[in-house]
């Protein structure tokens, strides 16, 4: 099969660039923004030498599992650009639950602020990058990569793969829909209140609202119960005094791993 946008994604002016192999997607369409393309790009591949995380971490990035970049250029405000992470965790959830049987929908969750799940281990993540090209000119790239055959073992934490819970999806399907449900949430997104109803989406989807929670950011840590996101898409933490703490970025533990461990990277792929 070859990659192809959905029809409602074309007909927002969306456009595709396909790869056997690359670098990495997300670096792909910072060239692309750098040579002067007007965004609204669509980079997908079969595999990537030097896929990236958050934190400049590591994505294994086997071929068989889907690897895209979408480029945006002069579209958003950049103080709401990391909203958009949010936007594309509503949008694979929504891609994968196209698939399954509703009565299996809660296999598929999200985790603060950018891990998705099937049945409680990471399967997907998101990693953004903002830059500026002229002073007046800046793009965004929003990286999506999905476990779909395969998943790193060796991760300390839990980790899955489409396949691995028994779906046979294959990936290009899999990113034609993620096209269409990407380009849905983000015209949605764009329009007046439309903030807050991808908010509402997300902590719908949310594995862990209400639950112990543990976020240490170098040498800070906080704890308590994770009580859902600001208007800024922030992570609310409910602590023991009765006080609520805005938090920004961190590692995440939830559940058990939040009242054990505090040395345990959560979020390195």
């Amino acid at each position: 099969m070859v990659y192809t946008l959905s029809d409602f994604a074309l007909k927002q002016g969306y456009v595709l660039e396909s790869y056997k192999n690359v670098d990495s997607t997300n670096l792909i369409a910072q060239r692309k923004a750098n040579a002067g393309h007007h965004g609204y790009l669509w980079i997908v591949a079969e595999e990537q030498t030097q896929g990236r995380a958050r934190r400049g971490r590591a994505w294994y990035s086997p071929k068989g599992n889907l690897y895209s970049s979408l480029l945006l250029i002069n579209d958003i405000v950049c103080q709401t650009a990391a909203q958009l992470g949010f936007v594309a965790g509503v949008s694979i959830v929504e891609t994968i639950r196209h698939f399954i049987k509703d009565k299996e929908n809660s296999i598929v969750s999200l985790k603060w602020p950018n891990d998705i799940l099937l049945k409680g281990a990471k399967s997907a993540g998101i990693l953004l990058e903002l830059f500026t090209l002229t002073p007046k000119k800046y793009g965004l790239v929003i990286g999506i990569g999905v476990n779909v055959k395969h998943h790193f073992k060796d991760a300390p934490y839990l980790t899955s793969s489409i396949k691995n819970i028994g779906l046979d999806i294959e990936k290009e399907k899999l990113f034609m829909v993620l096209t269409k449900c990407f380009a849905e949430n983000y015209l949605l997104w764009k329009q007046l209140g439309g903030c807050d109803i991808i908010r509402e989406k997300w902590l719908l989807y949310s594995a862990h609202l209400g639950q112990p929670i543990k976020i240490v950011n170098g040498e800070k840590l906080t704890e308590g119960i994770f009580d859902g996101l600001d208007h800024d898409f922030n992570c609310i933490v409910r602590q023991k005094d009765g006080q609520k703490a805005i938090i920004t970025a961190g590692d995440v533990h939830f559940g058990l791993a939040a009242s054990i461990n505090t040395n345990v990277n959560t979020n390195r792929y």
